[in-house]
């Protein structure tokens, strides 16, 4: 695992944990507001990239996992490996 992939799945974590402290914390309060907001960009660009996603093949359900919790990173893979087999 790469090294911002790493620190996507530590941000995801943080963000996480917000839901189990003291929700009157500003701290709790924007972890919240950061995991939903990223939860749902990362839905928009499942939706936005589902075709590039049939191109590539593989599991629909992996590549919404992935596409959930790295986002552009997980799309980025895919292209090159598109790429690559075309090549």
């Amino acid at each position: 695992m790469t090294y911002p992939k790493l620190l996507i799945l530590v941000f995801w974590a943080i963000c996480a944990y917000c839901f189990s402290v003291d929700s009157n914390q500003s701290f709790a309060m924007l972890g919240r507001l950061f995991f939903w907001a990223t939860a749902i960009a990362h839905l928009a660009e499942f939706a936005m990239f589902f075709g590039l996603f049939r191109e590539a093949g593989g599991s629909m359900g992996r590549h919404f996992a992935r596409t959930l919790a790295f986002g552009l990173f997980h799309i980025r893979e895919v292209r090159a490996q598109i790429d690559a087999s075309k090549s």
